[in-house]
């Protein structure tokens, strides 16, 4: 298959999976090289919003080829397992400056493997059914990220979190796939996140602190509730056990 036959494959689905894929590498570089925890924030913010996205899209306009799913554990790998990961180490201070620091790189080290071994899982069978088996990646991303900067001078917080995402990742916990009144609520109050961490970067101070903690709270409320609330109600709707339909057409 020559080039240009190769270029044709790639569908609006594939870009937005790839920007999503750049966004993370922008963030773990900008951890590593700068420190910048705002921006690496903002880009895994991104990469969440792409992340859902290239779904839609997949789903709206087909896919002309097979290897989307892998594509997108690839990106989600990146983007939702080692930026998170790299964050916590980089919130906690690193380099080492005792138990605190010892923790949080562990629980880096959990985010890390233990996300990309829940894609490893999910990219061989979870496709396959309609809800999820274990903590989605975007969830445990979306968790660290949120209690990064609503706890950034107690960094014991996100590293206790992070543990235990990673440790829900590869559980055997069902999740739903969040859609309705409800993802349309979940998404609003991300959203106002989303917002309040972007004009953070871009205009210091236009947030006062006050208000974008409140807006913190919200979202990790929000993250919480369906790391808890989440299984009870996949177990009620057997969304985790039910096989996935069969798309209506394909591109």
């Amino acid at each position: 298959m020559d080039l240009l036959a190769r270029v044709r494959l790639v569908g609006i689905a594939d870009i937005l999976t790839l920007c999503a894929m750049s966004c993370g590498l922008v963030a773990i570089a900008s951890l590593v090289v700068w420190h910048d925890q705002t921006l690496a924030t903002g880009l895994i913010v991104v990469a969440l919003v792409l992340d859902g996205m290239d779904g839609a899209a997949a789903r709206r306009f087909g896919t002309k080829h097979d290897f989307g799913v892998t594509l997108d554990s690839l990106s989600d790998g990146v983007c939702f397992c080692v930026a998170p990961a790299v964050l916590l180490a980089v919130a906690s201070g690193v380099p080492y400056r005792g138990p605190i620091s010892a923790l949080a790189l562990a629980s880096a080290a959990a985010v890390g493997v233990l996300g990309l071994a829940r894609l490893v899982r999910y990219t061989k069978v979870g496709h396959q059914y309609v809800g999820f088996t274990g903590l989605p990646t975007p969830a445990t991303a979306l968790a660290v990220v949120v209690s990064s900067q609503l706890f950034a001078a107690q960094p014991l917080v996100p590293s206790l979190l992070g543990m235990l995402c990673a440790l829900l990742m590869v559980s055997p916990v069902p999740y739903p796939k969040l859609g309705g009144r409800v993802g349309i609520a979940f998404a609003i109050g991300v959203g106002a996140v989303m917002g309040a961490l972007a004009l953070q970067y871009v205009r210091p101070g236009v947030v006062s602190r006050p208000l974008f903690e409140a807006l913190a709270a919200v979202g990790l409320a929000l993250v919480l509730g369906y790391v808890t609330i989440g299984p009870i109600l996949a177990l009620r709707s057997g969304a985790a056990s039910r096989p996935r339909r069969p798309p209506a057409s394909s591109a």
